[in-house]
């Protein structure tokens, strides 16, 4: 186990197909786009090794960037200065900015670490004793989706949360696990996932991107003991599963943007 795990890992990968299949594929970029390939998305999710974005998603390289941190979260601009800056709203930058990207997903999990460790801080009321880096990130950049869980639960999980474009004060309602189907901590990274949405809107250089419906904003949700995945459906006004069912529904709203347009 450990580092012997990844050092025979890469032996292994270097005598498999999946070697010189990868190497075909970064030839095929390279001549199609001239060196730089052109991602499509922009997926923030955990650090959690049991996600896996690429095979749940079945992307190949290229497709799009991957940002992963304790808890998916994506810093609000209010925490940004000229001496303080954050890797997840670079990214997203270099990605939408830089690289014209044009969907940015936040996907968060069941039974995320990070999340029940907001959750408990809460339930032991430590959050304003931080006792390590962790618990002051999570102080710090979930606050707001603890805030919003909280308003859930002080009405009984029963009313719909609203959400917010920073710019525009245009905003969607969401009603999180109405069939009450997952446990507290998983109902607060649901709101989790949906209030980075809100965060992603903060950031100034995102703007003019988003006032002109150059970016779209996503929201996935994995359930780690089911393998299933959610999609937020702004017309459902909650997390959808995404099956053969569901998919072209969810395609058709994927290109709206959720800040807009019904429930406004």
């Amino acid at each position: 186990m450990g580092l012997e795990t990844i050092l025979r890992g890469i032996v292994k990968y270097r005598k498999s197909s999946c070697h010189s299949s990868m190497l075909q594929k970064f030839q095929h970029i390279k001549e199609v786009y001239n060196s730089s390939p052109r991602p499509s998305a922009i997926f923030v999710t955990c650090m959690d090794s049991r996600i896996s974005p690429s095979q749940f998603t079945q992307t190949e390289v290229g497709d799009m960037f991957v940002v992963r941190n304790a808890g998916n979260l994506v810093p609000s601009s209010s925490h940004q200065s000229k001496n303080n800056f954050s890797s997840e709203p670079a990214a997203m930058e270099l990605a939408c900015v830089l690289t014209n990207v044009r969907h940015v997903v936040i996907c968060g999990h069941s039974d995320c670490k990070a999340m029940n460790r907001l959750y408990r801080m809460y339930e032991e009321e430590t959050l304003v004793k931080p006792k390590g880096l962790l618990d002051g990130w999570l102080c710090q950049h979930g606050e707001d989706s603890l805030q919003r869980y909280i308003e859930l639960e002080k009405n009984s999980f029963k009313k719909p949360l609203e959400f917010f474009d920073k710019n525009t004060r245009k905003k969607f309602r969401a009603f999180i696990d109405p069939d009450d189907r997952f446990r507290l901590a998983d109902k607060l990274s649901q709101v989790n996932c949906l209030q980075q949405l809100e965060n992603v809107t903060s950031h100034a250089f995102l703007t003019p991107l988003l006032l002109q419906d150059k970016i779209r904003l996503h929201a996935i949700w994995f359930d780690v003991n089911t393998g299933e995945v959610h999609f937020f459906s702004k017309k459902m006004e909650q997390f959808v599963e995404i099956n053969d069912h569901s998919v072209e529904g969810l395609l058709e709203e994927s290109d709206q943007n959720i800040f807009s347009g019904p429930n406004m």
